[in-house]
Protein backbone atom coordinates (compact mmCIF):
# COMPACT_ATOMS: atom_id res chain seq x y z
CA UNK A 1 0.00 0.00 0.00
CA UNK A 2 1.41 3.32 -0.87
CA UNK A 3 1.56 6.31 2.02
CA UNK A 4 2.04 9.64 1.50
CA UNK A 5 4.31 12.01 3.36
CA UNK A 6 1.50 13.04 5.71
CA UNK A 7 1.37 9.58 6.45
CA UNK A 8 -2.00 9.05 4.80
CA UNK A 9 -2.44 5.95 2.35
CA UNK A 10 -3.53 7.17 -1.30
CA UNK A 11 -7.08 4.71 -0.83
CA UNK A 12 -7.42 7.28 2.16
CA UNK A 13 -6.23 10.27 0.25
CA UNK A 14 -8.80 9.47 -2.48
CA UNK A 15 -11.67 8.96 0.22
CA UNK A 16 -11.00 12.49 1.51
CA UNK A 17 -10.56 14.11 -2.01
CA UNK A 18 -13.85 12.23 -3.39
CA UNK A 19 -15.57 13.27 -0.10
CA UNK A 20 -14.84 16.63 -0.47
CA UNK A 21 -16.13 16.29 -4.44
CA UNK A 22 -12.24 17.90 -5.52
CA UNK A 23 -11.43 15.61 -7.98
CA UNK A 24 -11.89 11.27 -8.61
CA UNK A 25 -9.09 9.18 -7.92
CA UNK A 26 -10.62 6.36 -11.11
CA UNK A 27 -8.58 7.19 -14.56
CA UNK A 28 -10.33 8.73 -16.58
CA UNK A 29 -11.98 6.39 -19.35
CA UNK A 30 -10.88 8.06 -22.59
CA UNK A 31 -12.33 5.22 -25.23
CA UNK A 32 -15.92 4.32 -25.82
CA UNK A 33 -17.08 0.96 -23.66
CA UNK A 34 -15.97 -2.13 -25.48
CA UNK A 35 -18.83 -3.83 -25.55
CA UNK A 36 -20.29 -1.54 -28.15
CA UNK A 37 -20.77 -3.03 -31.41
CA UNK A 38 -19.43 -2.03 -35.00
CA UNK A 39 -21.58 0.01 -36.59
CA UNK A 40 -24.64 -1.68 -38.07
CA UNK A 41 -25.71 0.10 -41.33
CA UNK A 42 -28.35 -2.57 -41.59
CA UNK A 43 -30.39 -1.13 -38.93
CA UNK A 44 -29.94 2.45 -40.29
CA UNK A 45 -29.77 2.69 -43.84
CA UNK A 46 -33.11 2.93 -44.52
CA UNK A 47 -34.07 5.52 -42.15
CA UNK A 48 -36.73 7.98 -43.21
CA UNK A 49 -37.17 10.36 -39.94
CA UNK A 50 -34.85 11.47 -37.54
CA UNK A 51 -37.16 10.38 -34.86
CA UNK A 52 -35.91 6.74 -35.98
CA UNK A 53 -31.60 7.78 -34.98
CA UNK A 54 -31.81 5.75 -32.33
CA UNK A 55 -27.86 6.31 -31.60
CA UNK A 56 -25.89 9.59 -30.35
CA UNK A 57 -26.81 12.46 -32.80
CA UNK A 58 -24.82 15.78 -32.91
CA UNK A 59 -26.46 18.86 -33.51
CA UNK A 60 -23.41 21.80 -34.68
CA UNK A 61 -25.11 25.21 -33.92
CA UNK A 62 -22.33 27.06 -32.09
CA UNK A 63 -18.30 27.90 -32.41
CA UNK A 64 -18.36 26.31 -28.67
CA UNK A 65 -21.15 24.32 -28.25
CA UNK A 66 -22.31 21.07 -29.58
CA UNK A 67 -26.61 19.49 -28.92
CA UNK A 68 -26.43 15.96 -27.75
CA UNK A 69 -29.33 14.26 -28.87
CA UNK A 70 -29.86 10.45 -27.92
CA UNK A 71 -33.20 8.94 -28.51
CA UNK A 72 -32.64 5.75 -27.28
CA UNK A 73 -32.11 7.24 -23.79
CA UNK A 74 -33.66 10.09 -23.28
CA UNK A 75 -36.06 13.00 -25.49
CA UNK A 76 -34.19 15.50 -23.44
CA UNK A 77 -31.43 17.43 -25.92
CA UNK A 78 -27.77 18.20 -24.28
CA UNK A 79 -26.08 21.15 -25.00
CA UNK A 80 -22.37 19.99 -24.22
CA UNK A 81 -19.20 22.27 -24.75
CA UNK A 82 -17.00 21.00 -27.23
CA UNK A 83 -13.86 20.56 -25.00
CA UNK A 84 -16.54 17.98 -22.60
CA UNK A 85 -17.75 16.34 -26.09
CA UNK A 86 -15.33 13.18 -25.69
CA UNK A 87 -16.31 12.79 -21.90
CA UNK A 88 -19.49 13.14 -22.66
CA UNK A 89 -19.73 10.75 -25.79
CA UNK A 90 -17.16 8.18 -23.58
CA UNK A 91 -19.88 8.36 -20.49
CA UNK A 92 -23.14 7.56 -22.59
CA UNK A 93 -23.75 3.54 -21.57
CA UNK A 94 -23.71 1.03 -23.91
CA UNK A 95 -27.57 0.91 -24.52
CA UNK A 96 -27.33 4.69 -26.25
CA UNK A 97 -25.71 2.86 -29.27
CA UNK A 98 -28.16 0.50 -30.59
CA UNK A 99 -27.06 0.66 -34.30
CA UNK A 100 -22.89 -0.13 -32.89
CA UNK A 101 -20.68 2.59 -33.24
CA UNK A 102 -22.11 5.26 -35.73
CA UNK A 103 -23.24 8.42 -35.19
CA UNK A 104 -25.18 11.45 -36.88
CA UNK A 105 -23.87 14.73 -37.07
CA UNK A 106 -25.80 18.08 -38.42
CA UNK A 107 -24.80 21.34 -38.66
CA UNK A 108 -27.35 23.59 -38.10
CA UNK A 109 -26.80 26.65 -40.91
CA UNK A 110 -24.60 27.37 -43.80
CA UNK A 111 -21.70 29.19 -42.63
CA UNK A 112 -18.44 30.36 -44.68
CA UNK A 113 -14.87 28.98 -44.53
CA UNK A 114 -13.80 31.70 -42.38
CA UNK A 115 -16.78 31.09 -39.79
CA UNK A 116 -16.01 29.40 -36.54
CA UNK A 117 -19.00 26.98 -36.84
CA UNK A 118 -16.58 25.38 -39.46
CA UNK A 119 -13.36 25.04 -37.21
CA UNK A 120 -16.18 23.56 -34.75
CA UNK A 121 -17.20 21.19 -36.94
CA UNK A 122 -13.58 20.23 -37.44
CA UNK A 123 -13.16 19.87 -33.80
CA UNK A 124 -16.27 17.79 -33.36
CA UNK A 125 -15.19 15.32 -36.37
CA UNK A 126 -11.41 14.68 -34.72
CA UNK A 127 -13.55 13.96 -31.48
CA UNK A 128 -15.43 11.50 -32.83
CA UNK A 129 -12.83 9.87 -35.60
CA UNK A 130 -10.69 9.65 -32.95
CA UNK A 131 -13.09 7.77 -30.47
CA UNK A 132 -13.07 5.22 -33.53
CA UNK A 133 -17.03 5.95 -34.97
CA UNK A 134 -18.53 6.26 -37.82
CA UNK A 135 -20.70 9.16 -39.32
CA UNK A 136 -23.92 9.78 -40.65
CA UNK A 137 -24.24 13.28 -42.28
CA UNK A 138 -27.47 14.94 -41.72
CA UNK A 139 -29.59 15.31 -43.48
CA UNK A 140 -29.09 12.00 -45.36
Amino acid sequence: MLTSHTGLTIGGLCAILSLAQVQSCTPLQTQLNASIPEAKPELYKNYNDASEWLNPALQVCSPNEVTLIVLSITKDRRVVAKTDLRRTLVALPAAAWPFGRVIAIQECSISTGEDAQIRNIGDVLAVVKDLGLEIERWPP
